[in-house]
C-alpha cells in the first residue's frame, strides 16, 4: 500500500462521514489494484444495486456483494466488478474487463448523479 493511500485511509478514519474522501479512498485503492480493500471503505454507503440472480453474473446487491468475486466470466466474456459513487450512495456493477475503468466509472457516475437528481426533483414536485 502506497503512502498516499495510507494517508487517505488515516484521514478517512478521522473523518468517516466525509463522503467525498470516502470516494477518493475507494477509487485510489481500486486504481492501485487493491480491489479487495475497497469493500470495507464502501460498506457504510447505501448500496443502490438491486438483487439480480438471473443476469448470468454474480449479484452485487448488499446481501450478495461479499460473496461476489472481483472477476467473473459469462458468455465467453470476462467482467470485472466496479462501482460508482454519488454522495453517500454506491452502485456496484459489472463491466467488461478490457474497458477503461476510469472512463466507465465516470460515465456511470454521471448517469447515477443525473438519475438521483431526477428522482429528487420528482419528489419535490409531488410535495
Amino acid at each position: 500500500m502506497g503512502d498516499a493511500i495510507r494517508s487517505l485511509l488515516v484521514k478517512l478514519q478521522a473523518s468517516p462521514g466525509d463522503a467525498e474522501l470516502r470516494r477518493r479512498v475507494a477509487e485510489a485503492l481500486d486504481a492501485a489494484g487493491q480491489r479487495d480493500d475497497v469493500g470495507p471503505v464502501l460498506e457504510p454507503l447505501v448500496n443502490l444495486t438491486g438483487h439480480d440472480d438471473d443476469a448470468g453474473l454474480p449479484c452485487l446487491c448488499k446481501k450478495c456483494l461479499h460473496a461476489a468475486p472481483v472477476v467473473a466470466e459469462a458468455g465467453d466474456m470476462r467482467f470485472t466488478r466496479s462501482f460508482a459513487i454519488a454522495g453517500t450512495r454506491v452502485l456496484h456493477f459489472w463491466m467488461l474487463s478490457d474497458l477503461d475503468r476510469v472512463a466507465v466509472r465516470a460515465s456511470v457516475t454521471r448517469a447515477l448523479v443525473e438519475r438521483l437528481a431526477a428522482v429528487k426533483a420528482k419528489k419535490k414536485e409531488k410535495a
